[in-house]
């Protein structure tokens, strides 16, 4: 269930909607960080504030979503253009080309950054330290980045999109959905040195593998060529249905 951090406010997962309606939450977000750049009675009126997205897809993957986020703002009265201006960064999948464009963002001196998934969003913590980060992204509650969802601390707030509750549930989701599965393949990042969220993860699914009485092959890919050998290798080793671990990278390369 996608959670607010910094709020009790809760967001039932839909389809495509939902994705829609993170943004269009994190436009709403971004009001806190936006509102002190209203003008003082008397004074010229400022300059547009610069709202940086930071996202590991393309524009045009992008484009529901910028659109709900302006819609988010135009709701609390601000209109692009007139309030604000969006500076935008897209790394096309390249993980490795998020912390440069993070610092290319960074340097235009936003007033606050909208970073979409982990990779982005420790990107932007790391570029700008001292600028508010609205967050779209898996698992940053609970770490470094943000402490608690009542309590986030630090500079980042925004939607957490996927809960450590429910990423158990996918091997008995497809259990569920498919009777007689033997073998399901899982696609993660690097299974030799996995992160401590993907360690979870990895931990998680093997108990419910266990209860129901189902085989796991994982194998991991940490860049866009090595996903397709990873499928192969799955695909080689006879799995009847494939998990695929909502991480940045597998996010951006859905198709």
């Amino acid at each position: 269930m996608g959670k607010v951090a910094g709020s009790r406010r809760r967001v039932r997962p839909d389809t495509r909607r939902q994705s829609t309606r993170r943004a269009f939450i994190a436009g709403a977000v971004a009001w806190s960080s936006l509102a002190w750049i209203e003008p003082i009675r008397g004074q010229p009126k400022p300059k547009p504030a610069i709202v940086g997205w930071l996202s590991v897809s393309s524009r045009e993957s992008d484009a529901d979503h910028l659109a709900a986020f302006k819609e988010g703002l135009a709701a609390l009265g601000y209109r692009e253009g007139q309030r604000y201006a969006i500076e935008g960064r897209w790394a096309e999948g390249r993980l490795e080309r998020m912390q440069s464009l993070a610092e290319e963002l960074a340097a235009g001196k936003p007033a606050v950054i909208v970073a979409w998934t982990i990779a982005a969003i420790r990107a932007a913590a790391k570029a700008a330290p001292a600028t508010p980060i609205v967050a779209v992204g898996e698992s940053f509650v609970g770490t470094d980045l943000a402490k608690s969802f009542a309590r986030p601390g630090g500079m980042v707030t925004g939607v957490n999109t996927v809960s450590n509750d429910y990423r158990e549930k996918f091997v008995e989701l497809l259990v569920a959905a498919v009777p007689g599965l033997k073998r399901i393949g899982v696609l993660v990042r690097d299974t030799h040195a996995p992160s401590q969220i993907t360690a979870r993860f990895m931990e998680g699914a093997r108990r419910s593998a266990a209860q129901h009485k189902v085989e796991l092959r994982f194998e991991g890919a940490d860049t866009v060529e090595e996903i397709e050998p990873a499928l192969s290798r799955l695909d080689k080793q006879g799995v009847q249905a494939l998990i695929v671990y909502p991480t940045s990278l597998f996010i951006a390369e859905a198709a």
